[in-house]
């Protein structure tokens, strides 16, 4: 749990900021949980009387939407409402800006606009204080928190003025971390242009040409086809059905090399016997190329640098091995990852307008390789590593700088919401009067509609009610 979380958690009325107040979740809030309509009477298309049906992936994307006919049978909500996700692995997110009916993963949050300020409550919503105690209460993928789990949580309320002065600031912090983020976005994009500029300039000469010039005596590069630097054929790898305890027998599988980096830790147990002089075995320095996967992925590779008789590898990839008088493996493997070569598996790859494009053994044997002397193959292999290291170098700042400033975001809050991100005014009213003055409200209105829901006697209640008038049956989950 965050310790953001556990500092606002042990605020007591001693230690909050003048003008503050502990009170309950309860105390400010209300929550109205959806209903769940019938899938029998869901339309994909909009029609008269039907309204858009708002689920949580609804505000993630609107590539499924949904509609429903029109009654007062389900919840609805305007786009100014907050809507909370119940449960799954939305739990917690905060939803706003949709019309529509809402259903049972969904709560919408009631409250007094006039006495609470809604980017205020946004924020608060969004912070440790209300969303670790969340993972506590939801138990499970349909059944998620409820009014007794919440109404108890505490809030520290600020007065009103105070409210506005917190989001302001926050809202002008948060715009200057965005703008950060933003610029850091083009590192990725940039550091992949940088690692294809330098086997670029390797594969044409250019990044070890004064080497050469302090070598003399090498040989002219020769442009051949990769059949000429292999080992036989290259051969595909084999993917019985995997089974989920442990055998003797690790398959790897694609995601093991999608990043050009052989990754162990993905694999599937087989139950079938291999044999010890089965091809199906890697043993360090093979090169294991992907036949088939997206059009972005095809023709990916990566060597292998783990033992003899560990891993087998799966029909989707090829397993090449070079001749070590004619070429290295890692020289190899970085002018497969070439972007002209990665190219041309794209360019000949078959059944490219479905979603696993294939290559296969005859254009792998044909791809086009430049060849200079093993000596210079060491060389490239040598500068080419070391530009790539840099560039890993400035990835790991990149995700540490990135993940500080979603921590910032988070520090942000925690530091608004135990009164340290702005200064008091002691010209603000009172929260404690606020509350007293929400209290009332809420109290007024929770003796209005007793009295409204009153049902009526005698004669008169034949006269206004009949058995088919009757209210109908939401599905609530425990929030109403």
């Amino acid at each position: 749990m965050s310790s953001n979380y556990l500092k606002i958690e042990n605020l007591s009325n001693k230690k909050i900021p003048n003008g503050w107040i502990i009170c309950k979740f309860g105390d400010l809030f209300d929550i109205k949980g959806g209903t769940q309509p019938p899938k029998s009477e869901f339309s994909q298309h909009p029609q008269l009387g039907y309204v858009r049906l708002l689920q949580i992936r609804d505000f993630e994307s609107d590539t499924y939407v949904v509609y429903i006919k029109d009654n007062n049978r389900w919840q609805k909500c305007s786009e100014e409402d907050i809507l909370i996700a119940r449960y799954g692995a939305s739990l917690g997110k905060i939803c706003t800006g949709k019309s529509g009916v809402y259903n049972v993963a969904l709560a919408k949050l009631i409250f007094d606009n006039q006495e609470l300020d809604k980017r205020w409550v946004k924020a608060f919503l969004e912070t440790p204080l209300f969303q670790a105690p969340l993972f506590l209460v939801s138990r499970s993928a349909q059944n998620g928190f409820n009014k007794d789990e919440l109404f108890p949580r505490i809030v520290p309320l600020p007065p009103l003025n105070e409210q506005r002065r917190i989001v302001a600031k926050i809202e002008a912090l948060k715009a200057r971390s965005q703008r950060v983020k933003e610029a850091l976005e083009d590192i990725p994009q940039l550091l992949d242009q940088f690692r294809q500029s330098v086997l670029a300039a390797a594969f044409c000469g250019d990044l070890t040409a004064d080497w050469r010039e302090q070598n003399p005596d090498v040989f002219e590069w020769e442009t051949t086809t990769l059949q000429e630097v292999i080992k036989g054929k290259p051969r595909n790898g084999y993917s019985p059905k995997p089974v989920d305890y442990p055998t003797k027998v690790k398959s790897i599988t694609l995601t093991a090399t999608t990043s050009g980096k052989f990754k162990p830790e993905y694999f599937k147990y087989i139950d079938e016997e291999i044999s010890i002089d089965s091809y199906l075995w890697l043993s360090p320095g093979d090169i294991l190329i992907q036949r088939s996967n997206t059009i972005e992925y095809v023709g990916t590779c990566a060597v292998y640098n783990g033992s003899f008789g560990e891993f087998i590898y799966p029909d989707l990839m090829m397993k090449i091995q070079v001749i070590e008088e004619k070429a290295t493996s890692e020289f190899i493997f970085y002018a497969l990852s070439n972007k002209a070569t990665r190219l041309y598996f794209r360019k000949n790859a078959t059944g490219t307008a479905g979603n696993m494009p294939k290559i296969n053994q005859p254009i792998v044997m044909n791809t086009p390789v430049s060849l200079p002397s093993i000596a210079e193959q060491k060389e490239i292999v040598r500068r080419v590593e070391s530009f790539f290291k840099a560039a890993e170098t400035i990835e790991q700042q990149y995700q540490e700088a990135k993940a500080n400033l979603d921590q910032l975001d988070q520090s942000i809050l925690a530091k608004a919401f135990r009164g340290e991100l702005v200064p008091q005014d002691p010209n603000d009213e009172p929260a404690s009067v606020l509350l007293e003055r929400i209290r009332a409200e809420r109290d007024k209105l929770q003796t209005k509609a007793a009295k409204k829901s009153t049902p009526p006697t005698g004669r008169q209640r034949s006269k206004k009610a009949s058995p088919q008038e009757a209210e109908p049956v939401q599905l609530e989950l425990g929030l109403e």
